[in-house]
């Protein structure tokens, strides 16, 4: 007779997340109020800390935008950063990447798998920066609730670019003592869908922009010598993961379903004028196991990462971006990041989500983009990038200096330290 395998264990982690969310469902109400009333002793006491321990709780390398902050405070002579690498409940071996990461850099971290202790023990920080604003993004050991004694500041992983209650106003950031932001008009538009209003929001530019805005020379190239020597136009493919959610949620954006074969086509197609770079979203190929087979997924994914003229890029971005000269994408948050290197830039439209969703900042920019419903759009856009034509070019290039700059003729990050000095 055939065992049937058993269950119990998923069962026991599904009840036992759901008795964990509903729990917080319940005491949030409660218990955000009464700690956001200990955060002004907190502040002072932190204030008047000769050295403010700071933890930044790192799960995946190719979302961490706060780094730039991190080796600002690492500088600096009142502040003493940390990484704690966790494990993150969505890409449960990313952080493998971050410690080989931090450990090429030299950075101070802890690894929190291998210790089974919990950030407050292991740290005891007076401030704890998270990547993502979500509950479900870490093992509820991690999560910020477990840490009571600590203040929390929140620099988001991508550009305010969404008018969605859901996205702008979690547990974490009505937590949070400061949250920061990009611009006036970001925070304005944020603060319109947030039903509670509790004087956290600040305006300081966000560590990404900073990390954008470098000269060229300072960005690592991660693209890939050709075996000609010949110097071709390089193209950035960064599909968004929301395949398979048809109508089930507000970032139903994914085109990648219908352009997958048309794409890798293309990329053979111009093997002597293009260069490319697949860039997926890190939780594309978890979300393709609804719908394909994982051999058919392995296959696509080793095509791109094995073509003469073609490479997969799964982790940090910034030096694929600036090393560019055109991308094509349908995922909210490139919308903005992008308008950073100025190059021209196509949107693959699936419906109308993104007119609804994104704010005015990401709106602007998101006018700035070609825009393709079909293959032969892409194919016309591809064709410009090779001729050298780009319609848009001094359009962009004003919407980068009246909307990408950091306020005060300061850095992001040193507007940041300012504020948590009170300086």
């Amino acid at each position: 007779m055939k065992k049937i395998p058993t269950t119990l264990p998923d069962l026991f982690s599904f009840v036992r997340r759901g008795l964990i969310y509903r729990s917080h469902k319940l005491l949030d109400p409660i218990l955000l109020p009464l700690y956001r009333r200990t955060i002004p002793r907190k502040v002072a006491a932190m204030r008047r800390t000769e050295h403010i321990r700071v933890a930044f709780v790192v799960p995946e390398l190719g979302v961490w935008k706060t780094e730039r902050l991190f080796a600002a405070m690492l500088k600096h002579p009142r502040f003493c950063p940390q990484i704690m690498v966790v494990p993150a409940t969505e890409v449960p071996k990313s952080a493998d990447a971050v410690l080989q990461y931090v450990q090429k850099k030299g950075y101070p971290y802890i690894d929190l798998r291998q210790r089974r202790q919990s950030i407050s023990k292991a740290a005891d920080p007076h401030i704890v920066f998270y990547q993502k604003p979500y509950d479900y993004s870490l093992p509820n050991r991690y999560n910020f609730r477990q840490i009571p004694g600590a203040l929390f500041c929140f620099a988001t992983y991508g550009f305010h670019t969404v008018r969605l209650s859901e996205v702008q106003e979690t547990p974490l950031t009505e937590a949070c003592w400061q949250v920061y932001f990009e611009n006036e008009l970001t925070m304005i538009e944020s603060e319109a869908v947030q039903h509670r209003h509790i004087g956290n929001n600040i305006v300081t530019g966000l560590p990404m922009g900073d990390d954008l805005s470098r000269p060229l020379s300072s960005y690592p190239n991660p693209w890939k010598e050709m075996n000609d020597g010949k110097r071709r136009k390089r193209i950035i493919w960064a599909p968004h993961h929301s395949v398979a959610v048809e109508g089930k949620t507000d970032i139903d954006y994914s085109t990648f379903l219908q352009y997958a074969d048309f794409m890798l086509d293309m990329a053979r197609k111009t093997s002597d004028t293009v260069q490319w770079a697949f860039k997926p979203h890190p939780l594309l190929r978890a979300n393709l196991e609804k719908c394909w087979k994982k051999e058919q997924i392995d296959n696509y994914y080793h095509l791109w990462a094995t073509l003469p003229n073609t490479q997969l890029e799964l982790g940090s971005y910034q030096g694929l971006f600036m090393h560019s000269d055109a991308m094509i994408h349908d995922c909210s948050s490139f919308i903005v990041e992008y308008m950073f290197t100025k190059n021209p830039v196509l949107y693959l439209v699936k419906n109308d989500l993104h007119r609804h969703t994104l704010n005015s900042f990401a709106l602007q920019a998101f006018l700035l983009h070609e825009h393709a419903e079909e293959s032969s759009k892409i194919a016309h856009f591809i064709d410009d990038i090779v001729a050298g034509h780009d319609a848009m070019k001094e359009e962009r290039e004003k919407y980068y200096n009246e909307q990408l700059m950091p306020p005060g003729d300061k850095t992001a990050c040193e507007n940041i330290i300012a504020a948590i000095l009170g300086e």
